[in-house]
């Protein structure tokens, strides 16, 4: 009975004990939660500050108070401990603040209210995936649709296409004298592109995340990694050379090699072009 007693003691303190730690543990994991959103609202605060100084009104450029950031920069110590951040218990916080307006916006492929800007973008995104390497990587569908096929460059833009525009029918066309087909009228009933309505807009159906382009066969895992930072979902019709990646700058137009494109890099980095665009409507 002595013993029975003792392990039931045992058991119980044990259980006590276990649950004052489970307890801890989650007193201190709300603390930092509660430390994590504080200090996500202040860098949000401390961007959009930054963001209001602007000393450029007509064009974005990296002279801006916002410039250092634009490829991410860990705050300074006194930075930091303005925002509640303190150094001594080893936190590092980088802030990144990215225009948008540098990049390639991905649903101009298809704008069915202007065909030059349309075939523009066409010839651009056509130039891009092939700058990009992906008619020379192994990369073959994810999407379970095609098994074992390899999707280039000029029928990813395909691909594109047919995702984007209203009907059910394959794309087909020429793009810089490149013969250039999508696949929709190959899919089966069930796994057409998504093409409501109601959710259209000029006469396409719109991409407004990375998560829909997992959706299009040859946009795989690795390929949407390189695109990430060079695309955009926005509606803009112009790119900002003064703040576009390299990458952007060479899909813009077949003379602008990597020679080009680092030369206008170096450019922006001691002035700044006042015409803010390279690409109009």
């Amino acid at each position: 009975m002595v013993i029975m007693f003792l392990a039931f003691a045992t058991i119980l303190v044990t259980n006590l004990a276990y649950s004052t730690f489970l307890q801890s543990e989650s007193v201190g994991m709300i603390k930092h939660q509660l430390q994590s959103e504080y200090i996500l609202k202040s860098l949000i605060n401390y961007a959009a500050e930054l963001i209001h100084k602007d000393s450029f009104p007509k064009v974005d450029c990296l002279k801006e108070t916002w410039g250092p950031f634009a490829d991410g920069l860990e705050l300074p110590d006194e930075v930091a401990s303005y925002l509640g951040i303190n150094p001594e218990e080893e936190v590092r916080v980088a802030l990144q603040i990215t225009p948008l307006n540098g990049r390639l916006a991905i649903n101009n492929v298809w704008d069915s209210t202007n065909s030059n800007l349309k075939d523009r973008f066409q010839e651009i995104f056509l130039r891009l995936f092939k700058n990009l390497g992906f008619d020379d990587d192994d990369e073959i569908d994810h999407t379970g649709l095609f098994p074992n096929t390899k999707f280039r460059s000029a029928e990813m833009l395909g691909n594109l296409i047919d995702y984007l525009d209203l009907n059910e029918e394959s794309f087909s066309g020429t793009v810089s004298g490149e013969t250039v087909k999508g696949i929709e009228g190959d899919l089966p009933e069930k796994f057409k592109f998504p093409h409501e309505e109601k959710n259209s807009k000029n006469g396409i159906y719109r991409i407004n995340s990375i998560e829909d382009l997992t959706r299009i066969p040859g946009f795989t895992p690795n390929r949407i990694k390189a695109l990430a930072d060079l695309i955009n979902f926005q509606n803009n019709n112009y790119v900002n050379v003064n703040i576009a990646q390299e990458q952007v700058l060479m899909a813009l137009h077949d003379d602008l090699d990597s020679g080009a494109a680092e030369s206008i890099k170096k450019f922006t980095e001691t002035d700044y072009f006042t015409e803010r665009t390279l690409l109009k409507n």
